[in-house]
């Protein structure tokens, strides 16, 4: 095996060292104490959005994104006629 799991990097990130104990938990009592420690409270990392954002999220999404690919789209065919005629 490799011990690059147990290096501190490895440990530290995201829920790593709490999968490693409940691991060795479960090896060890089963599957009681595992139960218990898997309901501690983990802080969320995601604000709430706002319902201005919301809309202003939904209105870059379903027009201006369509709006860019349709203006890339004629200036590709503006470019193509032109190297058509010459």
């Amino acid at each position: 095996g490799c011990a690059k799991m147990f290096d501190d990097m490895a440990l530290q990130a995201g829920q790593n060292p709490l999968l490693l104990i409940n691991a060795v938990d479960n090896m060890v009592h089963g599957d009681d104490l595992v139960s218990i420690r898997s309901k501690i409270l983990t802080q969320r990392v995601i604000r709430p959005v706002s319902d201005r954002e919301k809309l202003a999220f939904r209105i870059f999404v379903t027009a201006l994104v369509p709006c860019l690919i349709a203006a890339y789209g004629l200036f590709r065919a503006a470019a193509r006629r032109k190297e058509v005629t010459r």
